[in-house]
């Protein structure tokens, strides 16, 4: 949605449903203090959602520039993951936020 407030020059907001595949990874490792080593690794193709604005303003008839600022949240993650080699048995726990800011300009 977006409004001329002067000649050639037009802001906007934008938003709506986003999706990205989204890679997480975690590795603690307790060694050379103990022999406990917790990876985890993820892939997953997630869904969320995006706003942001922009302005573009026309140059001549054929050109114009523009610039966007969009924020993007693909939700969050977590996961416990357990010890390579299961002694003593302890578990860690990993979270993740998955959101990202961008600016365009074209």
């Amino acid at each position: 949605m977006g409004f001329t407030p002067v000649c050639r020059l037009l802001l906007y907001v934008t938003g709506g449903l986003a999706d990205g595949e989204v890679v997480y990874g975690a590795n603690t490792d307790f060694r050379p203090f103990g022999n406990e080593h917790y990876p985890y690794p993820s892939h997953k193709i997630k869904v969320g959602w995006t706003a942001g604005a922009g302005a573009e303003y026309a140059i001549t008839h054929r050109w114009s520039m523009k610039v966007e600022y969009l924020y993007y949240d693909l939700g969050d993650e977590s996961a416990t993951a357990n010890p390579a080699i299961p002694n003593p048995p302890f578990q860690v726990k990993y979270n993740w936020q998955s959101t990202a800011q961008t600016v365009k300009l074209d």
